[in-house]
């Protein structure tokens, strides 16, 4: 998404079933790439399973360098509770030299906050166990708590499987797409570059604390 807001307006088309890691996995980003505004693929079977545009792939030559490549290796995932055997959760963090590395514990959610334009104005991640957050939250950006914003707020994250079960019917890939490029609409009105994000305040002393703790016990 972040790349189709560059190209402002321009075509853009996905060439990435040479670099992905299986035939399952080449599909899948095909498919990511469209909803996200993507224009067409190289990948002829999602074009034919998914009846996305198809076009031709670029030289080599014609690829993008960056000075800078090693913030995306922050991509991962990373284990933040564990069942317990009464059914409860037991949160877990992951310590690093580095405090940007420190993982957040708890079972997560983020809340999207909307003004009266129903414009974005800010995101909030939370613990389900502490139920929505309250007061404050404490934003990445601007270090320090702040208000939680009031009026209109939704959770992002949806549950696809609980306890190995689908519990969720995808829409179609169309909708997908339109869903997304509104999306994008609604934040290309908005300050994206100091856009508001952050923990509950409940959440922000959990991590606060267990930071502070023995490794034998995160």
């Amino acid at each position: 998404a972040r790349i189709i807001q560059a190209a402002k307006g321009d075509c853009v088309r996905e060439f990435g079933l040479r670099y992905a890691q299986g035939v399952d996995s080449g599909i899948t980003a095909s498919r990511a790439a469209y909803i996200g505004g993507c224009h067409g693929t190289s990948n002829l079977l999602a074009g034919r399973l998914y009846d996305i545009p198809i076009s031709s792939a670029m030289a080599h030559s014609l690829e993008m360098s960056f000075d800078e490549e090693s913030g995306a290796l922050g991509g991962v995932y990373t284990l933040s509770a564990i069942e317990n055997d009464i059914g409860g959760w037991d949160n877990r963090i992951k310590l690093s030299e580095t405090p940007a590395k420190f993982s957040i514990p708890g079972i997560l959610q983020v809340q999207r906050y909307w003004d009266a334009h129903n414009l974005p104005v800010a995101d909030v991640l939370y613990d389900l166990q502490d139920g929505l957050p309250q007061g404050q939250f404490f934003g990445f950006q601007e270090e320090a708590l702040q208000p939680i914003p009031t009026g209109k707020a939704e959770n992002l994250l949806q549950p696809i499987f609980r306890e190995g079960k689908l519990v969720y019917s995808p829409p179609p890939l169309a909708a997908c797409r339109a869903f997304s490029l509104g999306q994008q609409a609604r934040f290309a009105k908005a300050p994206l570059v100091n856009y508001p994000n952050g923990l509950s305040e409940k959440l922000f002393q959990r991590k606060a604390d267990m930071m502070k703790a023995p490794e034998s016990e995160t």
